[in-house]
């Protein structure tokens, strides 16, 4: 899965703002997603997590002074979820990101 959206912040707000929103994300998930983990390489995060007990996903989010993109390959046992989440995850980013 592939998404790029405008953020409309500086490369460090839009930063913060991510840590916030993850933070909730994950308490909201609670159980349903497991062993996370994330590391930011300047304005690069790399994070790694399991969903639902079955698979463990790998991706990047990187922030530029424009845009995010997020890079999350789906594993195989999780690949007809795909579309789906993409639906979901742009849905979410467009209801709850900052307005420029």
């Amino acid at each position: 899965m592939k998404i790029s959206i405008s953020h409309g912040m500086t490369k460090s707000d839009a930063k913060d703002w991510v840590e916030i929103k993850l933070s909730e994300m994950l308490e909201h998930f609670g159980s349903r997603v497991s062993d996370v983990s994330r590391k930011w390489h300047d304005h690069r995060m790399s994070f790694q997590f399991r969903a639902g007990g079955i698979a463990s996903f790998h991706g990047t989010l990187t922030v530029t002074d424009n845009d995010m993109e997020l890079i999350l390959p789906f594993p195989l046992l999780a690949k007809g979820f795909e579309a789906k989440a993409k639906a979901e995850a742009e849905k979410w980013l467009g209801e709850n990101l900052p307005k420029s």
